[in-house]
């Protein structure tokens, strides 16, 4: 799926995905998920209170974002305001006292796993500061999972393997398309009344959700 993807790709640092960022399948560029980073802290509470200032932090950098989305900053004025507001958070800030938790813990201690998790992945866990594109997290794609994970059970029953294969990218559109503000009932509606008309070499391209938002 991922085959030659040259851009920003958000996910988790599970090892399955090295092979994506290394080359060896593709050499997209890594982007992490500050929410999965900021959880681990998060499950630590409120037993350890030194996770809290690291959860607080984050959060304040969640508050900067919200701050540019009620002021409908373009893409390069988000890069901005991370750059001037969010990059000495983290730099200054979070960085050092992460540091400080590895220097006062033992290997042992989950405190410490969940500190240098996130300086293991620092150059990933940061790459949104200077795009406006990226967001902080991956938690769109999740809760648009939600649903396929709650009927899962159900897909064992898809017909075959290719048809499987056909239902996700079914369901990736619709995503998509919630994503986008779309109607997706008027959306499909749309898609399938044009697919008929199209030749085999014809391109989809303008039927995808975000040629259809940009249509209106």
């Amino acid at each position: 799926m991922f085959a030659d993807r040259t851009g920003p790709l958000m996910a988790d640092a599970n090892n399955i995905y090295d092979r994506v960022f290394n080359g060896r399948v593709a050499s997209a560029i890594e982007v992490g998920c500050n929410a999965h980073a900021m959880r681990k802290m998060k499950e630590l509470l409120p037993e350890e209170p030194r996770a809290a200032y690291v959860v607080q932090l984050i959060r304040r950098a969640y508050r900067i974002e919200t701050l540019a989305d009620t002021q409908k900053l373009t893409q390069a004025e988000r890069t901005t305001l991370r750059q001037e507001r969010t990059r000495p958070l983290f730099e200054s800030k979070l960085k050092p006292y992460l540091g400080h938790l590895i220097q006062q813990t033992t290997p042992s201690d989950p405190l410490r796993k969940a500190a240098q998790y996130y300086l293991n992945h620092w150059e990933a866990l940061t790459r949104f500061i200077d795009d406006g594109r990226l967001p902080l997290d991956n938690n769109a794609v999740e809760s648009a999972l939600r649903i396929v994970r709650l009927g899962e059970n159900n897909y064992l029953f898809a017909g075959s393997t290719e048809a499987a294969k056909r239902l996700a990218a079914i369901l990736t559109v619709i995503a998509t398309a919630r994503a986008h503000g779309l109607n997706v009932m008027d959306y499909l509606t749309r898609v399938f009344t044009a697919l008929p008309e199209l030749g085999d070499d014809d391109s989809v391209a303008h039927l995808l959700p975000a040629a259809a938002k940009a249509a209106g």
